[in-house]
């Protein structure tokens, strides 16, 4: 399995199944960025073992360990993720598999938010999945601490557009719990409707479609947030 800067292989030990993930030196700051996050994500949770990650929902970190081309995380094996779960073949309805997703990965997001953490990217590609259905959230590596003043790395992009929160398409760079929540109804959404809800080609794309769907922010909500100017910019544009 491979993503924007990690790739995942699987490993069977005598005591469990691993999962491997390598995150490439070649891609220089940014995969030192996701994995530093990630690494400093999952020791803040300080989960005291496998199986108490699982009642929580969070994938565990068994150890950390760096060569001269990669840093790696050993942690634990899960058969999917979400997005990969729903192409098999399934016993229980779409209604049932959502309220399943929800009612797990909302526990997760409680118990890290407890601990001050945003993990900013949810979505089918992150929630791993086992075969019998149960759920955890995956990949630290865009996670942020809460109320966190963003200083973002030339060119990085946080979360997936697609489930991403409205303020942070339009520049706005403190991250909260709401982040997280509306990201979750995004996923919740897909699950009951068998695709995503908002499918914008870019960001002024995905801004125009929830402006078009939820309306204009208000000028009071504006004030509130305080939004980095490209906000009027993008407004204007749509």
């Amino acid at each position: 399995m491979i993503g924007t800067f990690a790739s995942v292989t699987k490993e069977v030990t005598p005591e469990c199944i691993l999962a491997i993930k390598t995150y490439s030196k070649q891609h220089g700051k940014l995969a030192l960025e996701h994995y530093q996050r990630e690494v400093k994500a999952l020791k803040r949770l300080d989960l005291k073992d496998a199986n108490f990650a699982k009642e929580h929902h969070i994938v565990y970190l068994y150890s950390i360990h760096e060569t001269p081309s990669s840093y790696q995380l050993f942690l634990t094996w899960y058969d999917y993720n979400l997005r990969l779960y729903l192409k098999q073949p399934q016993t229980t309805t779409r209604h049932t598999l959502a309220h399943s997703f929800l009612q797990q990965i909302s526990q997760g997001l409680l118990f890290i938010h407890s601990h001050g953490i945003i993990h900013c990217d949810i979505s089918p590609d992150n929630i791993l999945v086992d075969s019998n259905g149960n759920m955890c959230i995956g990949d630290f590596g865009c996670s942020r601490m809460i109320y966190e003043k963003d200083q973002p790395v030339q060119n990085e992009v946080i979360g997936t557009r697609w489930y991403k929160a409205p303020e942070y398409l339009f520049g706005y760079k403190i991250y909260a719990p709401s982040t997280d929540i509306w990201s979750l109804g995004a996923t919740f959404t897909e699950l009951l409707i068998g695709k995503p809800l908002f499918q914008g080609n870019n960001d002024l794309e995905q801004i125009g479609l929830y402006v078009k769907t939820l309306g204009a922010p208000s000028k009071q909500v504006q004030k509130v947030y305080t939004l980095h100017y490209l906000f009027e910019d993008r407004l204007i544009i749509i």
